[in-house]
């Protein structure tokens, strides 16, 4: 009966010192307030709830103004009132796009459209975003060059090639099965490491 006593005082004690953890790394704020990243300290926005990483920067908040911060390659400005996750090294994962904005993907970069949310990989490239205008990108694998949409999202694999995309023009891959398929205006393509559609 004791051990079950010491047990379960242990199991309430580590728990609560796991929500006092969970409590020290998040913070609702009541008035905007400047915060540090690993930059300048970005304003956030009243009402929010920033996290923190053990390092006490910022991951996660509202923010309050248009702001430019930090991707691994140059700034990029993201919108105010959007949400924006940063990693523990303070670089953007992922946000919201105030302007439309010339990204690095493979080949010639890319302009990626105001208002749309953007990720980027750990190289600094993009890992997903919106395409401002129809754009010719280069697919995953040997695949061939293919016109994808605008206003549509893209993702990108490791290397800056299109694995998954929308269609803008008529376009021929070749299937799992090695046939040729060709698939219309619209579509949406999911391409393996391999050049060939899943």
């Amino acid at each position: 009966m004791k051990l079950r006593y010491i047990f379960i005082q242990a199991f309430i004690l580590f728990n609560s010192f796991l929500f006092a953890q969970n409590q020290a790394d998040t913070k609702m704020l009541i008035a905007e307030q400047r915060l540090l990243t690993t930059g300048p300290r970005v304003a956030f926005m009243e009402g929010t709830q920033v996290f923190y990483a053990p390092n006490g920067l910022v991951m996660k908040g509202i923010l309050a103004k248009n702001t430019p911060l930090w991707t691994t390659g140059p700034n990029v400005v993201f919108k105010s009132g959007t949400r924006i996750v940063l990693n523990k090294a303070g670089k953007v994962i992922k946000g919201t796009l105030s302007n439309n904005t010339s990204l690095w993907t493979k080949g010639p970069n890319v302009i990626f459209l105001a208002g749309g949310e953007v990720g980027f990989a750990r190289n600094g490239k993009v890992s997903f975003g919106i395409l401002a205008q129809n754009t010719s990108l280069w697919t995953s694998g040997t695949g061939p060059n293919a016109l994808f949409m605008a206003g549509t999202r893209v993702d990108f694999d490791s290397e800056g090639k299109v694995s998954t995309g929308v269609l803008a023009k008529k376009k021929s891959f070749r299937m799992l099965n090695g046939k040729t398929k060709t698939f219309q205006i619209g579509t949406t393509v999911r391409i393996n490491t391999n050049g060939r559609i899943k």
